[in-house]
């Protein structure tokens, strides 16, 4: 047989191959609602990462077919809140985290799948979030910031019938979180605010990183790749990444050796607790990233959703003005155990978190079939919750769940309630052992940016029917929202 023959049987070979692997992955979760392409190629999810509309996709998918939707050949989505609930606690991390490793065969807390070797690196990383100690230098750190942002705002964006000074919130919130996290994670002022400007790059390649890598960490064969131990030595992800990733190893590496540098800090409790330089260097950059981009963007989406509804916007103000003038709260600014006593304000956090969640949650899987949302999936696909899907629920949140009202938390009875705040959880990786670790500082961070920016100020949006321009590959990137803000007269 000549050499055109023998590659006319190769290519046919290929060709069957392709062919008889794209039916098989067909046939797999055929019985699962969702688009005709996904059901054929991991390239129709992959696309929707590109192009900044994931999570608001998945959330139509949800409300067209119910409460499981086939995304790819191995993927699908849930947004029932028990099933997402009992499928957290008791699978373990799906497939795509093998392509978000920061290096080729090291995983970190962040990414490591094996359940036990994840729950021995958190145990070193919980001191740093959940101390005492800690917790009250990160006050400390969050008040400091706070001030200046605050006086930033006052020394140029205050708007007069003579001078508009708009005030872009997406950039400055992002300038306030990223600061904070810097301060609290490696005890450094990113100077961002002061500056006005994203801190060397360290923001951009934060949200152009994650939209490219969304976009690949779904696709099998990038998955494989990143997961092969001789690619660490090629460090494919410094070049997207090299501002952060040098900021964190010249970092950390000032905390070992002969000089090394001892502070009270979270940084200091991560070496303290025995994590490794090595291992340092590429955690750091997930809490660099996890901390400061979620707080910005449920600070954003909050004042969004409160600059659009005029009587929680007065309500929430009503109670702040009360809560001075009676003496309930007596520091400046707010501190978060003063702050835990306003219902209304603590009613707005809640509910801003509920109708905009800041971040998709990742995929789970099981090592053998199992039945869901009544449909079953075999072992091996990712399964990943609609977390905005799931936290508009109308059985759990009521018939206006789409709806922005506060007041849902005031008003529910004690059975509902508890419904609500475990559904909640999910907005944070809960209830689980994934549970997000810096819950208690953003919390706090939520208690004083609100508080404070409406004890001060009046906000409207500078353009209601264009407020912003946003995006979603699993975290948001939100642009343009301008506000005129003007003191107000009788702030207390």
């Amino acid at each position: 047989m000549g050499g055109l023959g023998v590659a006319t049987i190769g290519i046919a070979l290929g060709v069957s191959y392709l062919i008889l692997s794209s039916i098989h992955a067909y046939t797999r979760l055929r019985h699962i609602p969702g688009p005709f392409w996904a059901r054929w190629s991991n390239l129709w999810l992959s696309r929707q990462m590109l192009r900044g509309e994931y999570v608001q996709i998945m959330d139509k998918l949800h409300r067209q077919h119910g409460p499981i939707v086939c995304l790819a050949p191995d993927f699908v989505s849930i947004s029932d809140p028990d099933e997402i609930i009992r499928t957290k606690k008791k699978w373990r991390r799906g497939p795509v985290f093998n392509g978000i490793r920061l290096r080729p065969g090291q995983d970190s807390m962040f990414v490591q799948r094996d359940s036990k070797a994840h729950d021995r690196l958190r145990a070193k990383f919980a001191p740093a979030f959940n101390g005492r100690d800690v917790l009250e230098g990160s006050q400390r750190i969050v008040d400091d910031h706070l001030a200046r942002l605050l006086d930033l705002i006052e020394r140029k964006y205050i708007s007069t019938p003579e001078k508009y000074s708009p005030l872009d919130l997406t950039k400055t919130l992002t300038f306030f979180t990223t600061d904070i996290t810097s301060s609290m994670v490696l005890g450094k002022d990113s100077g961002c605010v002061e500056r006005e400007d994203d801190f060397h790059g360290y923001i951009h390649s934060i949200e152009s990183y994650m939209t490219v890598l969304s976009s690949l960490v779904v696709l099998p064969a990038f998955q494989k790749f990143m997961g092969t131990p001789w690619l660490r030595f090629m460090d494919l992800m410094r070049p997207p990444l090299r501002p952060v990733l040098e900021l964190a190893e010249k970092s950390v590496n000032q905390r070992f050796g002969e000089k090394r540098i001892e502070q009270n800090d979270m940084l200091g409790s991560f070496v303290a607790h025995g994590l490794s330089q090595e291992e340092l260097k590429y955690e750091t950059v997930y809490v660099l990233a996890a901390g400061s981009d979620t707080s910005s963007t449920a600070m954003k989406a909050t004042i969004l959703h409160l600059v659009s509804s005029p009587s929680v916007y007065r309500r929430l103000q009503q109670e702040i003005d009360e809560s001075l003038a009676s003496g309930k709260v007596t520091t400046s600014p707010v501190s978060s155990s003063q702050a835990r006593e306003l219902p209304y304000l603590q009613a707005v956090i809640k509910e801003g978190l509920r109708i905009f969640p800041p971040a998709a949650i990742l995929p789970v899987t099981s090592d053998q079939d199992e039945v869901v949302c009544g449909k079953l999936i075999p072992a091996g696909v990712n399964v990943e919750p609609s977390i905005k899907t799931a936290a508009r629920d109308r059985g759990v949140f009521g018939g206006d769940a789409d709806v922005f009202r506060p007041e849902r938390w005031l008003e529910a009875d004690p059975e509902r309630l508890e419904a609500m705040e475990e559904t909640t959880r999910i907005i944070w990786g809960g209830p689980s052992r994934w549970e997000c670790l810096g819950k208690k500082i953003a919390l706090i961070e939520l208690d004083k940016i609100f508080f404070e920016l409406f004890r001060r100020f009046d906000m409207v949006l500078a353009d209601p029917t264009n407020p912003w321009k946003v995006k979603s590959c699993r975290l948001w990137v939100a642009t343009d929202m301008y506000v005129k803000v003007e003191r107000r007269e009788h702030a207390i």
